[in-house]
């Protein structure tokens, strides 16, 4: 008799040890259990949600699987009982389809019930997991949105019409010229042992991601990856020094370019700002905002702030010229108490026709008008990213039919949920 309790006394403390335990935020717990966990199946869990201290895994309706991590989108692929992992990079901030998938390792996925439990296995681009290699992600009830970069000035896929080149900086790179497209496309030449060979540059997918890859033109796979970066996405003063300076921090070098350099592996690209009274475009982004509002109506445009929502402040600016309009997102830099007001992105447009844009994409008019059927979701969520914001309370877009969406929050001192009100001007 003893030797049974002993014994189911010891099957049970071996149970409870293959047991995780998960509190959500409303205070229910949700276990895991390696005995009756099974590998993550993406079509019974179509259309969910599953997070992890900042990270997510979402399953599109379609099956698609993806993990959303720090610096990173990787997709979950099927391999057996284990998944392999792609990190997805991007030619332009629009784009749907990645235009190359890297090959990033292996996972394993299995869930029990509302329990997820992944498991890095490989990790041959020594992405940084900030030590959640392993970590029990839960199901919630969110929807799934693919969010834009929040820091628009951050990537140069930001900067259209622009070029940038290899700081005069010590770098084991002979030389590196890069042209932005007016779609945002980045791509240029990188010169190896006197040989310059095409390249491009590619970025991560979400807010959270700030992954690029220099790979040679028209990459395919792994061979043809060059350098992988974390780029620095600028922060309170350094957003100035983002519209000016493109800062790689080196994850992955395949080809070692930095064998011999030391901690921290960094390239640095220099903006090439052109010199000009007239304020070309491909200067704007970065610019003080009213010092581009004086060369622009120097130059016969007429400026103005606009304010909306009876806000004492300006929400965005406007210029306009002949049948031409230019709606100017803007951003207060504050810096030794000094409040710097720089352009962080545009859209202009020949009557409601968009012709070229800077920062944000304009916002295609029908998601915007969507908005206004579901005011119980915040319309960041629905358009996908976070706006100009000219205060933490407002958000402006601008469309692509030459309006402006806008959101403002009102947070009641009684801490009640907070009041938005959503509207389309123009």
């Amino acid at each position: 008799m003893r030797r049974f309790r002993f014994l189911l006394l010891l099957s049970l403390c071996l149970l409870l040890a293959c047991t995780s335990t998960v509190q959500r935020s409303d205070g229910t717990v949700v276990r895991f259990s390696e005995s009756r966990a099974k590998t993550f199946d993406s079509d019974t869990y179509r259309g969910t949600v599953w997070e992890s201290h900042g990270q997510s895994i979402c399953v599109s309706e379609q099956g698609t699987v993806l993990y959303r991590g720090y610096e990173k989108t990787l997709r979950l692929c099927p391999d057996g009982d284990q998944f392999r992992l792609l990190l997805q990079l991007f030619r332009s901030i629009p784009d749907e389809t990645p235009a190359l998938e890297l090959p990033a390792g292996t996972a394993r996925l299995r869930a029990d019930g509302d329990a997820a439990k992944f498991e890095l296995l490989t990790n041959p681009l020594q992405l940084d997991y900030r030590g959640n290699e392993t970590g029990i992600f839960v199901k919630t009830e969110e929807s799934e949105y693919r969010p834009i970069e929040s820091n628009s000035i951050a990537r140069l896929q930001s900067h259209p019409n622009t070029e940038w080149k290899l700081s005069k900086q010590t770098s084991p790179i002979e030389r590196l010229d890069l042209k932005v497209g007016a779609d945002g496309a980045v791509s240029g030449a990188i010169t190896l042992n006197d040989q310059p060979i095409a390249c491009e540059l590619l970025f991560g997918e979400s807010t959270r991601d700030n992954i690029c890859a220099l790979v040679k033109q028209n990459a395919t796979g792994l061979d043809d990856l060059l350098l992988l970066a974390a780029y620095q996405k600028g922060k309170g003063d350094s957003d100035r020094i983002v519209t000016r300076v493109f800062q790689m921090h080196v994850i992955c070098d395949p080809q070692g370019f930095f064998k011999d350099a030391d901690d921290p592996k960094t390239l640095l690209l220099d903006k090439r700002v052109t010199n000009q009274i007239t304020a070309p475009e491909e200067n704007w982004m970065g610019m003080n905002v009213h010092e581009l509002l004086f060369l622009m109506e120097e130059a016969g445009w007429k400026g103005e702030d606009v304010r909306l929502f009876d806000l004492p402040y300006p929400c965005f600016y406007r210029l306009v010229k002949d049948d031409q309009t230019i709606l100017v997102g803007a951003e207060y830099l504050w810096s030794d108490g000094f409040a710097d007001e720089c352009v962080t992105g545009y859209v202009r447009y020949a009557g409601r026709t968009v012709l070229s844009w800077g920062g944000y994409p304009p916002v295609d008019h029908a998601l915007a008008e969507s908005c206004n059927s579901q005011l119980d979701v915040n319309p960041r969520k629905i358009i996908g990213n976070s706006g100009y914001i000219g205060d933490m309370s407002v958000s402006v877009w601008f469309l692509d039919d030459g309006r402006v969406a806008a959101m403002l929050i009102s947070y009641p001192p009684s801490g009640d949920s907070a009041d938005i009100e959503y509207a389309i001007f123009g």
